[in-house]
């Protein structure tokens, strides 16, 4: 089997067919059930907030593809004063939980965020409950920064920790075979799923979870963990090298500059 290709599509160059159905992947239980809030998304919000982006030259949302096939939704913000990105993603099919390619995505945009837009910090929040994403921040580098305590309501059912001093690091589950395959290690697997929901809020809405009469417990919330990277830690760290040899074995040959159209 050949190299796959790789393209992340901007709203600037995406069709109204295709924006509009983004919502629907935002829907899906598997990535809403992630999200700080669970609520499902109307075509008006969905709409206003296509637009919010678009008027916004700081910020982006990408769909993008591997192997010519989409597989999920990838969105930052640049904070131009302080050269920091705030960046999240998640992956559009329930069936790629246990693949590698939010790594890909993870790690792309990660280059170009500090090699080609300059950036000095990328960084992101995700839920206390979502431990794959966790691991595979520690896994690319990101240091755990900061923790708002009990800052959301749980979900119904949730199960595992809901902090963000758990441990993450272990929590690798059924995504290990994902992992190995590309020898990226545990941290892969079903935490591509929603990447890091700060970043992709509703394709946003950051409001009231689900749950709103809830006791209020502290089994009843759950902490938002803070996870960042400087540049420094990037170019000189492990991760960037061992990830990199990952994706460079599945992923064609690429320039940054043609791999994102805006």
């Amino acid at each position: 089997m050949g190299l796959a290709s790789v393209k992340f599509t901007g709203l600037g160059s995406m069709g109204g067919e295709l924006a509009s159905e983004i919502r629907h992947w935002r829907n899906a239980p598997h990535v809403a059930a992630r999200m700080f809030s669970a609520e499902a998304i109307g075509e008006a919000e969905h709409a206003a907030f296509i637009e919010k982006i678009r008027s916004d030259p700081n910020r982006q949302l990408y769909v993008f593809h591997i192997g010519g096939a989409p597989k999920g939704v990838l969105q930052y913000e640049l904070d131009p004063r302080s050269s920091r990105v705030a960046m999240g993603y998640y992956l559009k099919d329930e069936g790629d939980m246990f693949s590698s390619y939010g790594v890909f995505a993870k790690f792309l945009f990660i280059e170009r965020a500090f090699l080609v837009m300059g950036a000095h910090k990328v960084f992101g929040e995700t839920l206390g409950s979502n431990a794959k994403v966790r691991a595979l921040h520690e896994r690319f580098g990101y240091a755990l920064e900061g923790v708002l305590r009990q800052h959301v309501r749980a979900r119904p059912g949730a199960a595992g920790a809901m902090g963000c001093a758990a441990g993450a690091g272990g929590a690798a589950g059924a995504g290990d075979a994902a992992g190995a395959a590309w020898g990226i290690g545990s941290a892969v697997g079903a935490g591509d799923v929603a990447g890091t929901a700060g970043a992709s809020g509703a394709a946003g809405a950051i409001g009231g979870a689900a749950g709103a009469d809830a006791a209020e417990g502290a089994g009843a919330f759950e902490d938002v963990c803070q996870y960042g990277l400087l540049r420094s830690e990037w170019l000189s760290g492990q991760s960037r090298e061992d990830i990199g040899a990952a994706v460079r074995a599945f992923i064609a040959p690429y320039r940054l500059e043609d791999v994102f159209v805006d």
